[in-house]
């Protein structure tokens, strides 16, 4: 086998510093980018985030779904805007500055949000 065909088979790596809510949280904030620029409501995006069974059109103006809908655009526009770098930086920063504590090593991780 060639070298070119066992790369481009190879496993890809998620990145270490997002975690996967995170990047699902990324892949929503695109898709409802991609629907805006389409010009489609926030509903019918809604519809194709989260499925058309979670939502009805009637509940739609109290819905958690639509709530959530508008905060995701809402972020990807900051995102498109200014939030790029601060993405790339989030986790790197983080272990540039803090200094690891003395004796054993603690099992939780810190919070972190993309967007301030």
């Amino acid at each position: 086998m060639s070298s070119a065909f066992t790369i481009a088979h190879r496993q890809h790596l998620p990145d270490a510093r997002l975690t996967a809510a995170q990047r699902r949280r990324l892949g929503h904030m695109l898709r409802c980018l991609d629907g805006r620029e389409e010009h489609a409501s926030h509903f019918e995006v809604a519809i194709a985030l989260f499925g058309r069974r979670l939502l009805s059109t009637a509940d739609w103006h109290d819905s958690a779904f639509r709530y959530q809908t508008l905060r995701l655009v809402r972020d990807g526009l900051k995102m498109v805007e200014r939030g790029y770098r601060q993405l790339l930086r989030a986790r790197r920063l983080i272990r540039e500055t803090a200094p690891a504590p003395p004796g054993p090593r603690v099992a939780c991780r810190p919070r972190h949000t993309i967007l301030k």
